[in-house]
């Protein structure tokens, strides 16, 4: 028997589908065949990535459905990662340049009304959110 026909009858072994060739022959063969050996072996510990676990035939009822195994680590490796106003960088930058853009207008109120007390307080009180704002998005 070739390798390549051995092979293919393994493969389609590991895969539970209908081998092409009879089973004894192809174990004769594998057990004289020391590469075909080796192949089958690495094939039997072959690991899904998603899962992590060996691959192996499960027939009826006897063990996990790894397809829905495989599924499942999919869609919760695709799944997008939670991000929330406490995570978003870009939403802290968004909330430090509005803060700015307020400290700015009340920089150019205080010019115009030269100087009340209210508005110089409530530009000290926006150039300290701004800063803050900024030193939390920065980490």
């Amino acid at each position: 028997m070739r390798c390549e026909v051995a092979r293919e009858a393994l493969s389609a072994r590991v895969d539970g589908e209908r081998e092409t060739v009879p089973s004894a022959r192809v174990d004769e063969h594998v057990a004289g065949c020391a590469d075909c050996a080796q192949w089958y072996q690495a094939l039997q510990r072959f690991t899904i990535p998603e899962i992590g676990e060996p691959l192996r035939v499960v027939r009826g009822d006897d063990g996990p459905d790894l397809v829905e195994m495989m599924l499942a680590a999919r869609a919760d490796a695709a799944a997008p990662p939670e991000r929330g106003i406490e995570n978003s960088s870009r939403t802290w930058w968004l909330m430090a340049g509005g803060a700015a853009f307020a400290s700015g207008a009340l920089a150019v109120s205080a010019v115009v009304t030269h100087g009340s007390m209210v508005t110089i307080g409530l530009f000290v009180a926006a150039m300290l959110v701004t800063v803050g704002l900024t030193v939390r998005a920065r980490r």
